[in-house]
């Protein structure tokens, strides 16, 4: 908020008015083009420097947790054993981080600008953080009501994405589940697998074609009751409790 009110007062009069307010703007770069127009070159500098420095870095971050998460689950034979050899000399797992990488340069190469792929990347922070919610509701029942008003505003939240992005987004969740049921199918069972993974592809299924923020805001309401009923809950506590048992 202090960011957008600063740049609300940085943007000259002057030009608000040669352009007929702020519906005329046409930034590309706006906090770039405000510093150029104010003559704070050196702000301009620093943002150029930023623009790059910041997405590296977070990039960076992104690929070596996720590389340890395909490493994780292949130890837990929920993704191929081939990703789960460490390396002695570094202790990280060189395959599963060079296929986290083939996965970004398709991200990468396929999507049409930064703006594009910014908004995918967003969409898979926003389906990510659900996880926080249904996890509280599930461990302490107690926060159950607080949880659920999370998880709406975060499905509310998804329509902000353009629904042609939502529907790729769940696409390339549907896809992911299929490769990671495979797995999970030898361990536990077609009748055990759809049940724990056909509520969330159904979510996401009806969800993403959907321009109706409120309408959506109800499905998120009747996933996270039904996902987090003590009867679902204790379903997927006992299917855990079991594979434990097998690996032991």
């Amino acid at each position: 908020m202090g960011l957008q009110y600063a740049f609300m007062q940085a943007v000259p009069h002057d030009y608000l008015i040669s352009k007929g307010g702020w519906a005329g703007l046409d930034f590309e770069s706006p906090l770039l083009q405000v510093a150029s127009l104010i003559g704070l070159t050196y702000i301009g500098f620093l943002l150029i420097i930023d623009s790059v420095v910041s997405p590296s870095a977070t990039g960076y971050s992104y690929l070596g947790a996720s590389s340890r998460m395909l490493y994780a689950m292949s130890s837990e034979g929920q993704m191929p054993r081939y990703f789960a050899k460490i390396n002695k000399k570094v202790n990280i797992s060189r395959r599963s981080l060079l296929a986290n990488f083939a996965i970004c340069a398709v991200f990468l190469i396929f999507s049409e600008n930064w703006a594009a792929l910014m908004l995918i990347v967003t969409g898979f922070n926003i389906i990510g953080y659900m996880a926080a919610p249904i996890s509280m509701g599930a461990i302490a029942p107690r926060t159950r009501i607080f949880g659920m008003i999370v998880f709406v505003l975060l499905t509310m939240l998804l329509n902000t994405i353009e629904v042609i992005t939502n529907i790729h987004l769940s696409i390339i969740l549907v896809v992911l589940m299929t490769i990671f049921g495979a797995f999970e199918y030898r361990r536990v069972g077609l009748r055990t697998l759809v049940i724990l993974v056909l509520p969330f592809i159904i979510f996401v299924c009806i969800v993403s074609p959907i321009d109706h923020t409120y309408f959506e805001g109800l499905i998120g309401a009747i996933f996270y009751i039904i996902v987090t009923d003590k009867r679902y809950v204790a379903f997927c506590k006992k299917t855990a409790n079991e594979q434990n048992l097998l690996v032991d």
